[in-house]
């Protein structure tokens, strides 16, 4: 939590010092903005990823044991026939995540966000969007391993990339 909350300030003094170099507008800055902004890119991406880690974690870990077994040489399409990543257990794990209990994570996660951003920074929009564009990539990389894995099981995760869209921007309205 503390090292989160540090790359968190560390993000917001990179992303002032990047508005106000970019608002200045000299010349003999611009290696010094460029420079600025690569780092609050680092920083930034840093903070989502070890902040909003694995927000369907059983999931993710189900398919980390999938891709084990996939790397130890079981075809894809023959996963499923494995005990421990049947398409019964993929219904099991799929099961705890409806989309109203996916919708309350975010929601809090937004919270405890806002919480850690101070008032003036003008930085909360930016990282809500990082947070979006995160949970779409390992959405859609859950997906896909759906999809290749369990072809003809009519198995999906319980949100759209749509559904996911709409919650990120209801949840950024509400407050």
């Amino acid at each position: 939590m503390l090292q989160a909350t540090h790359t968190l300030r560390v993000t917001e003094n990179y992303h002032r010092l990047h508005a106000v170099l970019s608002a200045l507008r000299v010349p003999a800055l611009e290696a010094l903005r460029r420079e600025c902004r690569s780092r609050y890119s680092d920083a930034l991406r840093a903070y989502v990823t070890q902040y909003f880690g694995r927000p369907l974690e059983k999931l993710t870990q189900f398919f980390e044991g999938v891709s084990e077994a996939v790397a130890q040489g079981v075809r894809e399409d023959e996963v499923c026939y494995r005990a421990a990543f049947s398409k019964h257990e993929l219904r099991r794990v799929l099961a705890m995540y409806p989309a109203h209990e996916v919708r309350k994570s975010l929601h809090r996660l937004y919270r405890t966000v806002e919480k850690h951003l101070s008032e003036e920074g003008g930085l909360l929009q930016v990282v809500w969007r990082a947070m979006q564009e995160e949970f779409i990539a390992q959405h859609v990389a859950l997906q896909a391993r759906i999809a290749a894995c369990y072809p003809a099981a009519g198995l999906a995760l319980p949100l759209t990339t749509q559904h996911i869209l709409d919650a990120f921007s209801d949840i950024a309205r509400e407050h």
